[in-house]
């Protein structure tokens, strides 16, 4: 299982809608200030998701509220934590 370095446990997706809170690993896109093997960057929202008829065009625009910077990334560099469900509780 791959943690962040808040030690929260993260997947891969195969699947991420707009509102959604997510990962990137900081090697997985290419902007001139990430530095490679810095580990994951986020919490980020996604704001805008381009070109969702063309699977292999489409672009996740993601916003970190933190920074105030997006990022533009495809859905195989997009982690998503695990949450662990809750056991229903019954009388």
């Amino acid at each position: 299982m791959i943690k962040n370095k808040d030690k929260q446990p993260l997947r891969k997706t195969d699947f991420a809608a707009v509102g959604d809170v997510v990962w990137i690993e900081n090697r997985s896109f290419n902007v001139v200030t990430m530095k490679k093997g810095e580990g994951f960057k986020g919490p980020l929202f996604v704001i805008d998701i381009l070109d969702k008829d063309i699977p292999p065009a489409t672009l996740y625009i993601l916003h970190d509220s933190f920074t105030k910077r997006e990022y533009s990334v495809r859905l195989h560099d997009i982690w998503v934590p695990i949450i662990e469900k809750i056991a229903e509780y019954r009388h």
